[in-house]
């Protein structure tokens, strides 16, 4: 497929050997490298949303079970299929629109300096231009250089010696911003005004 790369990152530089981000430190568009961790500035936090979208899930799945049995209970009319087809249509909708909403606290969260949520794959439902084929076609995430409070707190101290998830200068694009997620180049793209805010006005 046109734009898709196979997982080869161990040719591409990690961000801070990429030859823009001296540059982009220096204006404040890297993620944040607190010496403590820091008090969650965004709210709801990533973790709060996570429990959202898990409810959202059990109750949305509980809600289609429960039409379901009422068509399987009764006549399977065309009005009663096409209520199940509609709930089930309604739950997508909703849980891609909270995942969306969950991954932009995470992503804000990251570029300052922690997390109060983890994943082992995916990209929170952003369309990515590369696949990891060694993965289920989902880039993997390792948080050992970004602090982890709240629910995912370890006590961990941040390894200097890795680049924290969030948005660096681009290896492959010049001008662009990608996710990296601590592990891999995700491929999520951003310009340098499109970046999650390191401030804490936006809550993402």
């Amino acid at each position: 497929m046109v734009g898709l790369t196979r997982l080869s990152d161990h040719d591409r530089p990690l961000p801070r050997d990429v030859p823009a981000f001296a540059a982009a430190e220096a204006a404040g568009l890297v993620p944040l490298r607190p010496t403590a961790p820091p008090d969650p500035s965004v709210h709801p936090t990533a973790a709060a949303r996570q429990r959202v979208v898990a409810l959202a899930a059990v109750g949305g799945t509980t809600l289609v079970v429960l039409a379901g049995l009422a068509v399987l209970g009764g006549d399977p009319g065309v009005g009663r299929t096409g209520l199940v087809g509609a709930t089930c249509l309604v739950l997508l909708v909703v849980l891609a629109g909270l995942w969306h909403w969950l991954g932009r606290a995470a992503l804000t969260e990251l570029q300052r300096g922690y997390t109060t949520t983890t994943l082992v794959f995916g990209s929170y439902g952003l369309p990515v231009l590369r696949r990891y084929l060694s993965y289920g076609d989902r880039p993997p995430w390792d948080y050992a250089g970004v602090w982890r409070v709240g629910p995912v707190a370890d006590g961990e101290v941040p390894d200097p010696s890795h680049d924290p998830p969030g948005f660096y200068p681009s290896p492959t694009r010049d001008g662009q911003f990608e996710l990296w997620s601590g592990q891999v180049w995700v491929g999520v793209f951003r310009g340098p005004g499109d970046l999650p805010p390191r401030d804490v006005l936006g809550a993402g």
